[in-house]
């Protein structure tokens, strides 16, 4: 299948576009890691109106048309408050993973009903990446659907959040992993990123045989 024809084709006729990133890699020939800025502003210029491209673990990047004239119509869309934005949503922590069945879904899901509520771009990718995080929670697809009231609650928790010294003891790191279940991890081949610990109120200075201090 030639994906690039295909969406420069299909896309002037979708107002809401939400794939993976994983996908768009596959269908507009780009490398693993390619950032996701890019992408949607591709797939804008193909006439696609909203794109949100879901991150997994990273959350959601979401851009919006300049021109939004027509779009959401019947649900009374709010062109103004939505037309050239764009964001990150990063994602959420959840309190537990069972499974990652069904959280792509649930996250389109969320998005296309937060709009429906009369939400924001933003509002609209915070709760839908809430609802992923929720979704993870369950074995199944359907018992982590929360309602948007629920979900509110989970995106007031943190607004937008960040991997940072506040919530880092709240994921499943070395910080908070033992060093069986560390040694046993990467035993496995799963994949991890390193990372520096940057203690609050402390000075760091890096020394780059590149740049210098």
């Amino acid at each position: 299948v030639d994906w690039r024809e295909l969406l420069t084709r299909l896309l002037p006729y979708v107002d809401f576009f939400l794939p993976s990133v994983q996908e768009l890699c596959i269908m507009l020939r780009r490398p693993d890691g390619e950032q996701p800025e890019k992408m949607a502003e591709e797939l804008l210029s193909m006439g696609a109106k909203v794109v949100v491209i879901k991150c997994g673990e990273d959350g959601l990047y979401y851009k919006t048309a300049k021109n939004l004239s027509g779009v959401g119509e019947k649900v009374g869309l709010d062109t103004s408050a939505w037309a050239d934005r764009s964001g990150y949503q990063s994602a959420f922590p959840p309190e537990k993973v069972c499974s990652a069945t069904g959280a792509g879904d649930t996250c389109i899901a969320a998005f296309l009903m937060a709009m429906l509520e009369g939400k924001t771009p933003a509002q609209c990718a915070a709760l839908a990446a809430a609802a992923g995080a929720k979704c993870v929670e369950a074995y199944d697809a359907l018992s982590g659907l929360r309602p948007l009231a629920e979900l509110e609650k989970k995106r007031a928790e943190i607004p937008n959040f960040q991997y940072d010294a506040r919530t880092r003891n709240m994921m499943a790191n070395s910080l908070t992993l033992s060093d069986e279940e560390v040694k046993r991890r990467i035993g496995d081949g799963e994949q991890y990123v390193v990372r520096f610990k940057i203690e609050p109120d402390e000075d760091v200075h890096v020394h780059d045989l590149i740049r210098g201090d």
